[in-house]
């Protein structure tokens, strides 16, 4: 089991740190590791019941009830047979060297660079990262820098939730589930939402939309204006 994250240890404490008494139903669903770590947590009582073999008594194999279809087309090569047969030698290490030219000739040299719309993949996120920064900065235009507010809740001395924030601001996005603690805002630059903000209005994980207009809390004669995403 992955250790939780920071934000998600900082609100179950806050919701259980007035437990008293922990109550497990079916405990025979508890894998094992969880089950020795359940006393210690809390210092709190803990009380189970169901029988440890019950998950036995459920019924067949679940694989007794599916259906095999077997797929004999690869749908996203179909028009490319070679490229595809390329493909599966080099999963195989088999390649022949007509495979080795067909994929040469994808290869991208310094005089053929790709056009700076063209959507590029990178091996990491942090590759990525960088690179989406430069190009942010290249386009015309004033940038601007969105830092986030930060706040700890539940009991504590402010010293350790300062501490605890400070920590929390070096983490990557990929670490706080997609919320970064810097961004950079220009107008006419294309964005990707990273979290589900508004399902209703469409604003969901993977939505790409340019920055029409940045809200810096008032304009220039104090009347608040809002920020639109077209």
């Amino acid at each position: 089991m992955p250790d939780l994250s920071a934000d998600l240890t900082n609100r179950m404490c806050s919701h259980l740190c007035d437990c008293k008494l922990l109550i497990i139903d079916e405990f025979s669903m508890v894998g094992r590791r969880q089950f020795y770590q359940l006393k210690p947590v809390g210092d709190s009582y803990v009380f189970s019941s169901g029988r440890a073999n019950q998950l036995q008594n459920l019924g067949q194999s679940l694989w007794e009830g599916f259906s095999i279809f077997e797929l004999t087309t690869v749908m996203r090569q179909r028009d490319d047979v070679a490229f595809a047969v390329a493909l599966n030698h080099m999963s195989s290490a088999v390649m022949t060297p007509e495979d080795v030219q067909l994929l040469k000739n994808c290869e991208v040299k310094p005089e053929r660079q790709p056009p700076s719309s063209a959507i590029h993949l990178f091996q990491s996120n942090a590759e990525a990262d960088a690179f989406n920064t430069t190009a942010i900065l290249f386009k015309p235009g004033d940038s601007l820098t969105a830092s986030a507010i930060d706040n700890c809740s539940g009991d504590g001395p402010q010293g350790k939730k300062d501490e605890f924030l400070l920590q929390f601001k070096k983490k990557s996005p990929n670490e706080t589930l997609g919320l970064a603690s810097v961004i950079i805002l220009k107008k006419e630059v294309r964005y990707m939402l990273r979290i589900n903000l508004d399902t209703s209005d469409g604003l969901v994980n993977g939505a790409v939309g340019k920055l029409k207009r940045v809200d810096q809390g008032e304009s220039l004669n104090t009347e608040p204006f809002p920020c639109v995403y077209g």
